[in-house]
């Protein structure tokens, strides 16, 4: 994939699949009250917008679906990619 292609689903298992047709985006509505653009998929939900000029991602976890906890510590498995590039994955 070169910097000029977005991901797609092919690479994404059937479950995989499920979960991420059932995300849902709710936009900011009120210029001056509470709440952020949020993406919630399987619970989790990720906001983006910008403060200060900057880009800013934040990921909430609070309300994240079993499905998605893993291990003993029932950690959220996560991969982050700038243009393509991993920058975190945990």
């Amino acid at each position: 994939m070169d910097n000029n292609d977005h991901p797609d689903a092919t690479c994404l298992s059937e479950a995989d699949l499920d979960l991420t047709m059932a995300a849902e985006f709710t936009p900011m509505t009120d210029r001056y009250g509470p709440g952020l653009p949020v993406v919630t998929l399987a619970g989790i939900q990720v906001y983006t917008y910008i403060e200060d000029g900057r880009l800013r991602v934040s990921v909430s976890l609070d309300t994240t679906d079993e499905v998605m906890l893993h291990g003993p510590d029932r950690l959220v498995p996560m991969q982050i990619d700038v243009q393509n590039d991993t920058v975190f994955e945990g």
